[in-house]
Parts: C-alpha cells; structure tokens; sequence
C-alpha cells in the first residue's frame, strides 16, 4: 500500500512539473508573439543603446532623409561612407556627443515586395533613448514627405562624384537650320513653295 501511494505521488510532480514547464513555454511563445506584434505595429524598438526603426523607403532615400534630417535638427555631417545598400553616417550633439546612423536595406523576396531600410540610430556610447527617437521622427517625415513618384533624383549618388553642369541654352530662335541635301529637295521659290521631281 506504502508503494502505491509512493508511486501516485511521484506521478503526480511529474505531471505536474511537465505541466507547469509546457505552460511555461506557452506563455513565453505568447509573449514574444505580442512583442513582435508592438514592434511590427510601430516598426522600431530600443535595445542596449540602439534605437532601431523600419523605414519604407530605399536606401537612397532613406539616406538622404537621414542627412536631411540632420540639417533640419542643426547636427553636422562629420562623416559618410556607404557601399551600395549598406552605410554609416557619423555627426555628434553640440557638447560632442557622437552620433551614428547605420543604414542597410532589407532584402525583397518578391519583386512586389516593397522596399524596407532598417535605421539604427545611437547617440553616446551608451545609448540615448530621446535624442535617438528624435532623430527617427525627423527621417521618418522626409521619407513621408517625399514624393513616390520623383525622378530618380531621390537615389544615392556615388560618393566623391562630380556632375559636370548642363551645357549652356542657346535660342533657337534666330537659328537657321542646316541646308538640307538629296534628290527629293530643291530650294523654296519666292512664293515659299516647293518643287518636287516628278
């Protein structure tokens, strides 16, 4: 009888050990579905310093409104450098806190698929949540400013590129057209009129 209960008992921790561990689990599962699901909704989070946000834009402008953005908030560009779909801005606050913007855009798995750039934004050596969350704000409304459907001026630049200017507009209103030649011309009459071969 002694056995029996012994057995009853130990059988029943390990149920319920097995059950208290599996509804462990499920909450976990619930709880990294439900902060996936905040961040999906707001597409940034804040992690050991990092301010990270989504941005629905390309690279290249998601770049120029990074930079844009700078300019708007009075934060000097110290440094640039990006390689293709990937790049790093360096400014720094007016007590000489260091900034860094690091840029990357997110790969398409369709065609249709929208385009996606992450921003990470960190201000400090240790992080600072404020100041990086302003700086998102200011990226996220050239992005929302811009128009769609600009020419593709919007797009990254090759860095240390010149342009060479549009050659100058001339009139064309006092130019005359050069003769033209071939069998099937013959010179205007005074009339205005022309003579065609037969």
């Amino acid at each position: 009888m002694t056995i029996t209960v012994k057995k009853s008992r130990c059988r029943c921790r390990v149920v319920l050990w097995l059950s208290l561990f599996l509804l462990s689990v499920s909450l976990s599962g619930c709880m990294l579905a439900a902060a996936g699901a905040v961040a999906g909704a707001g597409a940034y989070a804040y992690y050991q310093g990092n301010y990270s946000q989504m941005h629905a834009a390309e690279f290249g402008r998601t770049w120029q409104a990074a930079k844009s953005a700078l300019s708007d908030l009075a934060l000097p560009v110290i440094s640039e450098h990006h390689e293709g779909l990937k790049g790093t801005i360096k400014s720094s606050l007016p007590d000489g806190t260091s900034i860094s913007i690091d840029l990357e855009e997110q790969p398409r798995i369709m065609a249709s698929d929208s385009h996606q750039t992450e921003v990470n934004v960190r201000v400090g050596t240790f992080g600072d949540q404020a100041q990086s969350q302003k700086i998102q704000q200011q990226i996220q409304s050239h992005i929302v400013g811009q128009n769609v459907t600009a020419p593709p001026a919007n797009r990254l630049p090759p860095l240390n590129s010149t342009v060479a200017p549009p050659p100058p507009a001339t009139s064309t209103s006092n130019a005359t057209p050069p003769p033209a030649t071939g069998p099937q011309w013959k010179p205007a009459t005074a009339t205005g009129s022309q003579t065609l071969p037969p």
